[in-house]
């Protein structure tokens, strides 16, 4: 013990001298001072590899109302709106530790696992993008000079300000973003300091630029900064009521931009993007034509097989070749100009041996003026066909396609663009021509259908009366076939398809790539843009069927464009109203009554139970806007087409007045619905695949809403909406039941019976397929009926005791039952070989009727198999 004593006692003097050697920290030292050298590398770390996975994940949650996009968007300014106000004084630590509500996910036990899901933590993207700020504000604390932070943090404000944006134009309507008081007016605030906060740090990155190449990425920074205020995009801008104006404050944007994408060349001259970027804005600014073509060709001579060059290229061929019609028409361009521009255009030929354009050889010389003109045109438009006939989805060369035709200078004078085909016309729908219709707007409108997918049923009923139904037995579609322009959507390289890599378009330029990611802002202003010159042609040239279908397409919820066309929406109601009303009284064209009364009902019927009175204030405001647009600026669709929209507008919109004088204009429509089914009746076969398929589209209508109006809300009420559409669909199937009846019953009576199937297999006294089929079309129609009824019959039973069936409804299902059975008794006999069929109106016992399904259901089945063995 006494040694033990004596070891402990020296332990605690080495112990107490050890400790008076230690310097004493003063109370005023700062940590900070002391850690210096690893601040200056803890902030990067942290932002740029601990916190990627978890942000990315963050980042991908939409921001689905307006107040987190206002969230977002304070997210490089302020604290969140429902936590506490973040400390200025507090460490970087606590502050991070708050951000993530209240633990840091580096260090947590979730993360140590390996977990770092920001559904987990959840992490906002507005808590990951505040957050990734104070740690790229904390970096440039320690390294002010630093190039990378600067630039990283211009890469976050900027990628936090698209993503807020993006958001925005896809689920915030225009008319909200810029009216919705105390919101719109924060948004706008706060996107003006991200501008210029993004503006700031752009400056700071090219002053702190090491060497050429990182000046460059500044300049480019600086350079898309100030470009995004020269575009026309949501959520701020719509192309309609909220348009870009082009002001000094938009030159100035303009010059600031093509200053620093010039910079950005400089600095880096093998980069194709800093010079299309530049061209773009030099075209937009009006620079002299040779100047614009030398960065043109700067850019695809840097980008050999990049499409968005190419395009680019011959997209501003056309755009000056109409710069200088209207140079001509206004006196403002000297002939000498015209002359040298339109030689600087043929330099740049896509086709240089159809041009015969070369150095100004003898067959350019031998040209008139007006022969060059077309030959130019002709080869740039077809630069650009080329391109959207190889990638359809590459949007923005089939809208410069339909809008170059439009546009075309010859129109005014009666000539019809050069890159028109006759074949072309003659292969799309060539009733256009026979109506009357100009030959450049229905050019147009097949340039732009690649962008969309419809099916006219009243297309194949002009062919074919017996055939409104033959390519799609319900309802007209209509789809928005696009996407946002990049390789994997246009199947280039491992896209959907297969890619398209190495493939040609012309005789000189491969493919490689696109060259482009567009953003979802842009794609929303191209996707708005493609789809109102659509409709306003499909209105023009007479193809109603994609207006009928539009309106129940753009306000479904289930698709990307609901929320950001609901004025488009309107527009196509309000165009396919007048559309139809305008084709039912044409009196001297009997196809063209047929087709109004068809898709008449399909209007009625697709618009059951909607409150027709807000529809139609709706539309007519989006349609006289339409008008009034169009007279007001040449670039609006209505005055691109030109006088075959604009007549028609004024005649469609008397007969409108016309009937708004005498009843209401939904009950127009009513009328036509009506008059459809009773002339569908009336065709007795030839209507009967029709009716069937309408009856059993009502049946599933009218099924869905009253499972909806057996909901109860919350006060114990009835939805409105559910009995309002049932208020509208009875009717209207009581009339197809009725109008299929009528139509079975007829065919059964017009039937003799079968003769015995005959031994003899070269009897010329059987019946033909042809008689077969009619026969055994019947039989499926009465099957179906009774069908129906059969499972109106289980329905009613089986909500006997929740809702008890009125008398009415009773009746209605005995008679049905009756009507049903008799029916299909009678329409098995005449497909059966050796039956006889009964008379009409005879009673049909229980288990006859049952027994005529189970041969009915065989008889179908069997002309299905043959069918598709044909």
């Amino acid at each position: 013990p006494a040694a033990e004593g004596a070891e402990g006692a020296e332990g605690a003097e080495v112990a107490e001298g050890a400790e008076r050697k230690r310097p004493k920290k003063k109370a005023s030292d700062d940590p900070a001072v002391e850690y210096a050298g690893v601040h200056r590398t803890l902030h990067r770390f942290c932002a740029a590899v601990a916190d990627v996975r978890e942000n990315d994940e963050a980042f991908e949650r939409i921001a689905h109302t307006f107040p987190l996009v206002i969230d977002l968007l304070r997210a490089c300014f302020e604290p969140p709106i429902d936590g506490e106000p973040i400390d200025d004084d507090a460490t970087l630590a606590e502050t991070v530790r708050q951000l993530n509500g209240g633990e840091d996910s580096r260090t947590s036990g979730r993360a140590a696992r390996g977990v770092t899901s920001s559904l987990g933590s959840g992490l906002t993207a507005a808590q990951a993008a505040r957050r990734q700020f104070q740690l790229l504000r904390a970096d440039l604390v320690h390294n002010p000079a630093r190039f990378e932070g600067w630039l990283a943090l211009a890469d976050h404000v900027d990628a936090v300000k698209d993503l807020a944006l993006n958001d925005a134009a896809k689920l915030v309507t225009v008319k909200d973003w810029n009216e919705n008081g105390e919101h719109s007016a924060t948004a706008h605030a706060l996107v003006r300091r991200l501008q210029l906060a993004l503006r700031r740090a752009t400056c700071a990155a090219v002053a702190c630029a090491p060497n050429e190449d990182d000046r460059s990425q500044g300049y480019e920074r600086q350079g898309l900064a100030a470009y995004e205020m020269v575009q026309a995009s949501p959520p701020f801008h719509d192309g309609r009521r909220w348009k870009l104006s082009r002001d000094a404050a938009w030159r100035a944007a303009l010059g600031l931009a093509r200053d620093a994408f010039d910079g950005a060349a400089r600095c880096a001259p093998t980069e194709w993007t800093y010079r299309c970027h530049g061209a773009k804005v030099a075209r937009k600014i009006g620079e002299p034509c040779d100047e614009l073509f030398d960065r043109l060709k700067a850019t695809v001579d840097a980008a050999p097989g990049n499409l968005e060059a190419f395009y680019q290229m011959h997209d501003g061929r056309i755009k000056f070749l109409v710069r200088l019609a209207e140079g001509k028409a206004n006196g403002t361009m000297a002939q000498d100009e015209r002359r040298r521009a339109m030689e600087t255009i043929a330099s740049h030929a896509f086709e240089p041996e159809t041009l015969g354009y070369s150095g100004g050889s003898a067959k350019w010389r031998a040209m008139d003026p007006i022969s060059r003109w077309d030959a130019l045109w002709r080869d740039a438009a077809a630069a650009i066909k080329a391109a959207a006939k190889l990638l359809p989805a590459y949007h923005k060369a089939s809208y410069r396609l339909a809008w170059s035709r439009l546009r075309y200078p010859g129109r005014a004078d009666g000539r019809l663009p050069p890159d028109i085909v006759p074949e072309e016309l003659n292969h799309h729908h060539h009733h256009h021509q026979n109506a009357g219709i100009d030959a450049a707007v229905a050019a147009a409108r097949i340039a732009l259908a690649p962008l969309f997918k419809v099916d006219s049923n009243a297309q194949a009923a002009m062919k074919d009366k017996d055939a409104c139904f033959k390519y799609n037995e319900q309802a007209p579609r209509f789809n928005i076939w696009m996407w946002e322009i990049d390789d994997y959507n246009l199947s280039v390289g491992r896209g959907v398809g297969g890619g398209k890599r190495g493939s040609y378009i012309g005789s000189s330029f491969r493919l490689h790539t696109v060259g482009v990611n567009e953003s979802g802002r842009k794609f929303v202003a191209a996707s708005r843009k493609a789809t109102r010159l659509y409709l306003c042609l499909c209105f023009a040239v007479g193809d109603l069927a994609p207006l009928v279908a539009a309106p129940g397409y753009i306000g479904d919820e289930r698709h990307k464009h609901a929320r950001s066309m609901p004025d488009l929406r309107a527009l196509a109601f309000a165009l396919a109203q007048r559309g139809l009303v305008l084709a039912a009284s044409n009196s001297e064209d009997s196809e063209s009554v047929r087709r109004a009364s068809e898709l008449g009902y399909w209007m009625w019927v697709e618009h059951a139970g909607l409150p027709w009175d807000e529809l139609n204030r709706d539309g007519a405001r989006e349609y006289r806007l339409e008008l009034r647009l169009g007279e007001e600026d040449p670039e609006e669709p209505s005055a691109l087409i030109g006088e075959t929209f604009t007549s028609k507008a004024a005649a469609a919109e008397a007969l409108i007045l016309k009937v708004l004088a005498s009843r209401r204009l939904e009950s127009e429509f009513e009328g036509m619905a009506l008059n459809h089914v009773s002339s569908l009746a009336r065709e007795g076969l030839g209507g009967i695949r029709c009716l069937k398929n309408m009856h059993a589209d009502l049946a599933r209508r009218v099924d869905d809403a009253e499972r909806a109006s057996r909901v109860r809300t919350r006060g114990g009420g009835v939805p409105a909406a559910p009995l309002a559409q049932l208020k509208t669909l009875k009717p209207i199937r009581a009339a197809v039941y009725d109008a299929i009846v009528a139509a079975t019953t007829d065919a059964v009576a017009s039937f003799a019976p079968l003769e015995p199937t005959p031994t003899d297999d070269n009897d010329d006294g059987a019946p033909t397929d042809g008689a077969l089929d009619a026969r055994r079309e019947v039989v499926d129609a009465a099957l179906r009926l009774r069908a129906d009824a059969e499972r109106r019959g289980a329905e009613l039973s089986r909500y006997k005791s929740h809702q008890p069936p009125t008398e009415a409804d009773e009746d209605e299902l005995a008679n049905a039952m009756e009507v049903t059975g008799s029916l299909l008794v009678r329409a098995v006999a005449a497909a059966t070989p050796g039956a006889t069929i009964p008379a009409p109106g005879a009673d049909a016992a229980r288990a006859a009727v049952d027994a005529a399904a189970v041969k009915a259901r065989d008889i179908v089945e069997a002309w299905a198999e043959t069918i598709r063995s044909r």
